[in-house]
């Protein structure tokens, strides 16, 4: 018996095929009747769409311009496009290890191409819209499922009448992916109407939810041309699910929807000065990720953190949820994988990687008093800063006070030194001038004495040449005597 797939399952198992963190670089091409924060990134005839989700700081673009993004590779699934979800934007760089958009839209198609789930199979569903005469191409969505969730189905040459919007039909064909319109879609090989009148009876057993009786699986049982229901669909492939994929698209435990529980409940707390947000850029070193739902205030504060799975899904997420609460330091996280705040698992950040679990009420209490106590720090910081902010204050006014008055002193220093300075000088002429005049009176003083010597020097002279040596000097001691 042939496996039936509907738009939701194909949609999970191509999500996660194709998602994985990758660099590209390409040029911006500014969408003219889109949203503000997407834009293609082009490279040669190949296109890729790119979201920059709330949170995420990005530089304004311009068309042209050669940009890097790294970010996660995701689905858009309102236009059946898949996307780069941005976790950072660099501009005007390029980088070696990055990719190019026809590098990534090629191995998004090998990786398309080798899943054998996505290949050679069948899928029922409404048609949405027809957008050709020739019927070669419309949009898909799960029988009584949201339109939101849809999937392009194109094939070449026009088919019979079942393509017409509004009926239920099974789609034969491969999934592939369209990089010029940075699209997937569906090559239809051929399809099969579903009549609404069948008496046949399925004898799937359904999963635990379905067959529960306070829970029925809102989606029509119409049977037709194959052998299979709804319930007959291949489960998920982490054994934790505890939802068929009908079910999980249209319970309010799809992921999405546990992300607007956990966010009202969020906005319910009117915690003041915290705000919740979707898709919140979290920093782990040299990378980012997107945490679903966080309680945060303006300035980059959070006061919890929330990771949110569907239908009862686990896997990474609860070890994805402590990575948070440990890059961010932030006390309080939450694990939601249901839309009832009862059922969730509440973690508490108490620093080295010690994250245990706690309940509800705890949870709650430590939020608030967790709240309170910032709040209050946040004012004794507030007012320990005024009081730095006056002391300093003073103390600068004190030292400009002092400033003035050494350069006061210092102004007097040079007028007193230039004082000195000329003091110096005028007693070194003064000096200069007494040595001179020293030596002036001196050579007076000696020239007068030559003088009054030079006639007794003289009659000396005389008196010796007459007397002879011997003489003068027996008159001269006899004289002393006397």
């Amino acid at each position: 018996m042939p496996t039936i797939y509907n738009v939701s399952h194909i949609t999970n198992i191509l999500s996660s095929t194709i998602q994985r963190n990758i660099l590209v670089q390409g040029e911006v091409e500014i969408l003219t009747d889109g949203p503000s924060n997407a834009f293609y990134l082009i490279n040669k005839s190949n296109k890729l769409r790119c979201f920059i989700p709330k949170g995420v700081m990005a530089p304004p673009l311009e068309q042209g311009q050669v940009v890097v993004i790294d970010g996660k590779i995701t689905l858009f699934f309102s236009f059946s496009q898949y996307q780069i979800t941005v976790s950072d934007i660099q501009v005007n760089g390029v980088n070696a290890k990055a990719f190019d958009v026809t590098e990534i839209s090629n191995k998004i198609s090998k990786l398309v191409a080798k899943k054998p789930e996505l290949q050679n199979i069948r899928i029922q569903g409404k048609v949405l819209a027809v957008f050709s005469a020739a019927v070669s191409n419309w949009d898909l969505c799960d029988v009584g499922g949201p339109p939101e969730l849809q999937i392009k189905c194109v094939r070449s040459g026009s088919i019979s009448s079942p393509v017409q919007v509004g009926n239920n039909v099974c789609v034969r064909g491969n999934v592939s992916i369209y990089p010029s319109q940075s699209r997937y879609q569906i090559d239809v090989t051929g399809v099969d109407p579903i009549t609404e009148n069948s008496t046949e009876q399925c004898q799937c057993p359904g999963c635990a939810q379905c067959t529960s009786a306070n829970h029925q699986c809102n989606r029509p049982r119409e049977i037709a041309n194959f052998e299979s229901c709804a319930r007959c669909l291949p489960r998920p492939p982490d054994e934790l699910y505890e939802l068929c994929p009908e079910c999980y698209a249209m319970s309010p435990d799809h992921e999405t929807k546990v992300a607007d529980a956990v966010y009202a409940y969020f906005h319910e707390l009117q915690v003041n000065g915290f705000s919740p947000y979707r898709e919140y850029q979290i920093q782990f070193g040299a990378r980012n990720g997107i945490a679903d739902v966080v309680l945060a205030d303006g300035n980059g504060s959070f006061a919890a953190i929330a990771e949110c799975k569907g239908a009862g899904y686990v896997g990474h997420g609860i070890e994805q949820l402590k990575s948070y609460l440990s890059a961010t330091d932030t006390r309080f996280g939450i694990f939601a994988n249901t839309a009832e705040p009862k059922d969730w698992k509440f973690y508490e950040n108490r620093g080295a990687n010690c994250i245990p679990e706690i309940d509800l009420s705890k949870f709650k209490e430590g939020v608030g008093e967790g709240i309170t106590t910032r709040e209050r720090l946040r004012d004794e910081i507030r007012d320990l800063k005024g009081e730095i902010t006056a002391g300093l204050e003073n103390q600068k006014s004190e030292l400009m006070d002092a400033v003035e008055q050494i350069t006061q002193t210092e102004h007097n220093l040079t007028e007193r030194t230039s004082d000195l300075t000329q003091q110096i000088e005028t007693l070194e002429n003064y000096k200069s001038e007494l040595h001179k005049e020293i030596h002036r009176k001196l050579d007076n003083l000696l020239e007068e004495k030559m003088q009054k010597l030079e006639r007794p020097l003289s009659d000396m002279k005389i008196e010796l040449q007459k007397r002879g040596i011997k003489n003068w000097f027996k008159n001269l001691f006899s004289k002393e005597n006397e």
